[in-house]
């Protein structure tokens, strides 16, 4: 009767044979006294086995390799017992990287092997120690000298002991991997890590724990850093033009506390945003251009400039080939008038807390207008449920007291911190699908950078296809309370001296 094989059994299948071929290389294997000596060593530690003779080295060490795999802890005496006889060799390194696979193979699911380890194989993080001492809540010192890329420190990971909050410090180091690897990757990566929490009843730990690594708590060396350019109307006496007052403010996570360092107040006219937008972008990017971790760009926007696509604001337009914003960053919009009314902040933090707290249990509501007195009814809706955090708009808020703008201001008196909306139509098929997509799973918390994903997607198209792509008209307002630029110390207030 045929067994059917574990994913444990499989993995090893694979990985024998390489094991083979890594030890016929050692010089301990190539002469019969050498391989004698190795053969008593194993013995005395894992007790007498037999060993068929064969005359070709490749098979003798398929036997050798064969007798060793069917004893306790086997393989791992055989690398530590040629690590012992013959340090200090490539070879040493592939055999421990292989010993690593060897232990791990009962807690990877094939999926891991399969489709999880071309992603990690080929990503080699400068930051890859700082990754491993927070993965394993600061308990080791850093990965082995043999993991040299994410897949290798993964697997040495994989089978430690779980911190107090019950997750194991290979989906910790996932969970930190997910803002390296291309959208992908970090999709199917969070699908992962959630099914297999759901099957441990760790989902609310893992969601407690992406919501501390968005929110500024152990994130890699080079944190998130954000530059949030403040847009508000001047009233000009004199002049018949639009002119805004334009400020900004770049904010980083240091020392348990955020830091905000506010520029130049300048007025400008709207024709000029955008230009003066991307000077603040280029000073930005050359005084900040030693930090390797996620730049977020913020625009705080009054009531009617909310629906402009400043995602879509380019960069480098001097140069041959403009590019937008969205291609190097996720971009969202914040409200002005939430910012400036106190009175909606109590609930604006309030929501906000749910979100962190709890983003797979969070809701969005889907905005469908009716009735005669429909916003009142909606915003009663949105008060009445505090799992709501995000509100998907019916229609663009393109003019002043109508729907969208109505919308909008219901969710931001009752504290909802996020908003979406399709800058043309929120009807389409499309637009639902991919909104969707992006908030299940826990999705919400993580909004800005799937965005950025579908931005991308959108700049990967021809220019005449661009259009009828999502990416291409998705606006996320983006309010986090805890971090408001009025609100902020600056590092010379407390004294830090953080370069900006």
């Amino acid at each position: 009767m045929k067994t059917e094989q574990t994913s444990g059994d499989q993995a090893r299948h694979r990985i024998r044979p390489v094991l083979v071929g890594v030890l016929e290389r050692t010089r301990l294997v190539r002469t019969q006294s050498s391989r004698q000596l190795l053969i008593e060593q194993l013995q005395d530690r894992l007790g007498q086995f037999s060993l068929r003779e064969h005359s070709e080295i490749r098979l003798q060490t398929a036997e050798l390799v064969r007798a060793c795999s069917r004893l306790t802890d086997g393989v791992q005496v055989l690398v530590e017992t040629v690590e012992y006889l013959e340090p200090d060799t490539d070879e040493i390194n592939q055999l421990r990287r292989l010993r690593d696979e060897w232990e791990a193979a009962d807690v990877l699911s094939e999926d891991d092997w399969t489709t999880l380890r071309p992603f990690l194989e080929n990503l080699t993080p400068t930051n890859l120690t700082v990754l491993y001492q927070r993965a394993t809540e600061h308990r080791s010192p850093g990965p082995p000298s043999w993991c040299a890329d994410a897949w290798q420190a993964f697997v040495h990971l994989a089978g430690q002991n779980a911190g107090p909050d019950g997750l194991q410090p290979s989906t910790n180091f996932l969970v930190l991997l997910e803002d390296q690897v291309d959208p992908k990757a970090a999709r199917w990566i969070r699908l992962r890590n959630s099914r297999l929490a759901g099957g441990q009843g760790l989902t609310r730990q893992l969601e407690e724990r992406r919501a501390y690594l968005a929110r500024g708590g152990e994130q890699p060396s080079a944190s998130a850093a954000y530059l949030v350019v403040l847009v508000e109307p001047h009233l000009d006496p004199v002049g018949d033009e639009e002119k805004y007052s334009l400020s900004h403010f770049r904010q980083w996570y240091g020392a348990d506390s955020w830091y905000s360092r506010r520029g130049e107040t300048i007025l400008v006219h709207l024709r000029d945003l955008e230009r003066e937008v991307e000077q603040l972008i280029e000073q930005m990017e050359i005084d900040w251009s030693d930090r390797t971790g996620t730049v977020f760009v913020e625009f705080v926007l009054p009531w009617e400039l909310l629906n402009i696509g400043v995602d879509r604001w380019r960069k480098e337009s001097d140069s041959a080939r403009p590019i937008a914003l969205s291609m190097d960053y996720p971009v969202v919009v914040r409200s002005l008038e939430r910012l400036r009314t106190q009175r909606w902040h109590r609930a604006w933090h309030q929501r906000w807390r749910q979100l962190l707290k709890a983003p797979a249990h969070s809701k969005v509501y889907w905005s469908h207008p009716g009735g005669s007195d429909y916003f009142t009814r909606l915003e009663s809706e949105l008060k009445a449920d505090d799992r709501i955090v995000s509100l998907v708009l019916s229609e663009p808020p393109a003019q002043r007291g109508e729907t969208g703008q109505q919308e909008i201001e219901a969710a931001l008196r009752a504290g909802l911190p996020v908003i979406i909306w399709h800058r043309n139509d929120c009807t389409g098929a499309e637009f639902r699908e991919a909104v969707t997509s992006m908030v299940t799973d826990g999705g919400v918390g993580r909004l800005p950078l799937r965005a950025k994903e579908l931005r991308h997607e959108a700049l990967r198209l021809e220019p005449d296809q661009r259009d009828g792509h999502i990416g291409h008209h998705l606006t996320i307002l983006w309010d986090d309370p805890e971090r408001r630029p009025d609100a902020l110390g600056t590092p010379a207030d407390r004294g830090i001296g953080e370069s900006w």
